[in-house]
C-alpha cells in the first residue's frame, strides 16, 4: 500500500479526481441581474429638491400601508399592488406635486409596501417573528425607487452617464465598468446617504460560464480563520480597527452629557403606541434625549453623519473583501463544499432574563461580534449567485459534528480543544480543526454528488481503514443540501 503523510494530502489527492466525478452543463437562455453601484452628484438645489420628494414618498408609503391596514380591519379585504396602482392615477388627477412628478416614483413607493408585506407573510408561513410593517418616519426613508426604469431616462455625455427622470434632479454618475445596452435596464434606486447619493442601476444580462479546471474544495468557516479549505484553501480573519468608531461614540455621549448637565436637553422615557413604557427584551425601560430647542444641535448632527458614514464605509470594505474571495473560489473550483453555518443560533445572546440571567455574557458578545465580522451570511450569498453564472456547484452541508467527527475513522470525540487541535482518542490522528471539519464536510460533498462509494476504495489503497458501522454513520452522516441552480444540468461520469 502507499502512505499518505497525512488526510489533508489525501484530500489533495480525491481533489484532483474531482473532473472525472461530475460535468456541469450550462444554460444559455439563462437570464440573470448585474447591478452596477456608483457614487451620485447633483447640484445643490438637487439635494433639497430630493429631500422634498423623499419626504412626499415617506407620507406615501405610510398611506399605502394604513389604506391595506383599513381595509382588512373594516372590510376583510386584502389590497394588492394593481389596487393601489389605480389609486395613484386618482391621485395624480387630483394632486399637482405627483403630476409633475414621474409616474415611476410613486409606483416604487406601492413596490416597497408590496415587499413589507410579501416579508410579513413569509415570516408568518415559516414560523419566524412575524415583523408587521410599520409606518416610516422621513428620517428613515432615504431611498427613491423606480422598479420599471425607461432607457430613456439614461443618457451618455462622454465618460460620465445622466440619470434623467421627470420630477428629479438630473444625476450624474461615473462608471468604473462597462455599461450594457439601455435596452437590457430594469430598475433603479437612488440612496440619500447623508449628504452623498447612492445610485444602483439593474441590467439584465445573460452570464457567460467559465471553462472547467478539475478542482474542488470544502470550507469550512470559522473565526480564527475565516475559511479553511479541505485542499489547502485558506482566507485570513477580517479584524476591524474599531478605535476611531469607539472614539467618535465617546465624543458623542460627552456632548449629550455636557448638554443634560447645562440643562440644554432632558431625558424621557420612550413610550408604546398603547401609552405603557417602552422596555428593552430584558426589562430595561428605553429613554431618549428631548432638546428644549426642539431641534439637535447642528455640531450633533455633523458627529451623527460621521458616525454613520464610518460604519458605511466598513461595511463596504467588507463586502469588497468578500468579492474578493468569492471570485477567487468560483473561478479556480469546478465544485465548492460549504458548511451551512446557522448565523442566528451562533450569534444568540447569552444575557439571558432577568429570572434567569446568563453566564458570561461579555465573552459570548465579544465571539459574537468576531463571528458577524467575518460576513459568512454574505459569502454564502455571494457564492450562491456566482457560481451560478460561471457554471460551478455549490454544496451546502449541514453543520452538525462536523467539528466533532474524526475525519478518518468517524469517531464522535466530544472534548474540548481549547488548542484549537483535534485529538482522536480512536485512530490517534493529530490535526488542525478547521482542516479536520473541512475534510469532514469534503466527504459530504462528495456523497452529495454522488462519488461517495468510489472514494472508499481510494482510501484502503493509501491505508486508511475507513469502516463505517450502523452508528458511527448515524454520528458522522450530516444531511446535505445540494444547492443545484436549475439551469445547470450535472451528469456523473464513470471514474477511470
Amino acid at each position: 500500500m502507499r502512505n499518505v503523510n497525512s488526510v489533508l494530502d489525501l484530500a489533495k489527492m480525491l481533489c484532483t479526481h474531482s473532473l472525472r466525478i461530475c460535468l456541469i452543463r450550462y444554460n444559455e437562455n439563462m437570464q440573470s441581474i448585474l447591478t452596477i453601484q456608483a457614487r451620485g452628484y447633483t447640484r445643490k438645489a438637487g439635494y433639497a429638491c430630493l429631500d422634498e420628494v423623499l419626504s412626499n414618498c415617506a407620507e406615501l408609503y405610510n398611506a399605502a400601508l394604513q389604506h391595506r391596514r383599513d381595509a382588512w380591519r373594516q372590510a376583510g379585504e386584502s389590497v394588492s399592488y394593481y389596487d393601489q396602482c389605480r389609486e395613484i392615477t386618482g391621485l395624480r388627477q387630483d394632486d399637482p406635486y405627483w403630476q409633475a412628478l414621474s409616474v415611476h416614483v410613486a409606483r416604487g413607493v406601492i413596490k416597497r409596501a408590496q415587499r413589507a408585506y410579501d416579508g410579513f407573510f413569509r415570516r408568518v408561513r415559516r414560523g419566524e417573528a412575524h415583523g408587521y410593517p410599520r409606518f416610516k418616519p422621513r428620517s428613515r426613508y432615504r431611498t427613491i425607487e423606480i422598479p420599471e426604469l425607461s432607457p430613456s431616462m439614461l443618457k451618455v455625455r462622454g465618460s460620465d452617464l445622466l440619470i434623467k427622470i421627470k420630477g428629479l434632479p438630473t444625476i450624474r454618475i461615473y462608471p468604473n465598468r462597462e455599461i450594457p445596452p439601455f435596452e437590457q435596464v430594469k430598475s433603479l434606486q437612488i440612496t440619500r446617504r447623508n449628504r452623498a447619493l447612492d445610485v444602483s442601476i439593474q441590467f439584465a444580462f445573460t452570464p457567460e460560464a467559465l471553462q472547467s479546471t478539475g478542482q474542488l474544495t470544502a470550507l469550512d468557516p470559522g473565526v480564527a480563520r475565516r475559511l479553511t479549505g479541505s485542499d489547502g484553501f485558506s482566507a485570513e480573519r477580517i479584524r476591524r480597527d474599531n478605535s476611531t468608531v469607539e472614539a467618535l461614540q465617546r465624543e458623542i455621549s460627552n456632548f449629550k452629557e455636557r448638554a443634560f448637565a447645562d440643562g440644554r436637553a432632558r431625558w424621557e422615557p420612550v413610550m408604546t403606541r398603547w401609552g405603557t413604557p417602552s422596555c428593552t427584551s430584558r426589562g430595561k425601560p428605553r429613554f431618549r434625549l428631548v432638546w428644549t430647542s426642539g431641534r439637535e444641535p447642528l455640531k450633533l448632527r455633523r458627529l451623527m453623519e460621521r458616525l454613520t458614514t464610518m460604519r458605511y464605509r466598513d461595511r463596504v470594505r467588507a463586502r469588497n473583501l468578500t468579492h474578493e474571495v468569492t471570485s477567487e473560489l468560483v473561478q479556480n473550483y469546478d465544485v465548492i463544499g460549504l458548511e451551512d453555518t446557522a448565523l442566528t443560533n451562533m450569534t444568540r445572546s447569552a444575557a439571558g432574563s432577568v429570572e434567569e440571567p446568563g453566564k458570561n455574557v461579555a465573552q459570548k458578545s465579544g465571539l459574537n461580534r468576531s463571528v458577524l465580522e467575518q460576513n459568512i451570511g454574505q459569502l454564502r450569498t455571494q457564492l450562491a449567485y456566482k457560481a451560478e453564472w460561471a457554471g460551478r456547484q455549490l454544496v451546502l452541508v449541514d453543520p452538525r459534528n462536523t467539528t466533532k467527527t474524526c475525519s478518518r475513522c468517524c469517531n464522535l470525540n466530544s472534548r474540548p480543544r481549547a488548542d484549537r487541535v483535534y485529538r482522536c482518542g480512536m485512530c490517534s490522528l493529530v490535526m488542525d480543526q478547521d482542516e479536520n471539519a473541512s475534510l469532514n464536510i469534503l466527504h459530504a460533498t462528495l456523497e452529495a454528488i454522488g462519488v461517495e462509494r468510489d472514494r472508499k476504495p481510494m482510501l484502503f489503497e493509501y491505508g486508511i481503514p475507513f469502516v463505517m458501522t450502523k452508528k458511527s454513520r448515524q454520528a458522522r452522516s450530516p444531511v446535505v443540501r445540494l444547492r443545484v441552480p436549475p439551469a445547470l444540468k450535472t451528469q456523473p461520469l464513470p471514474i477511470g
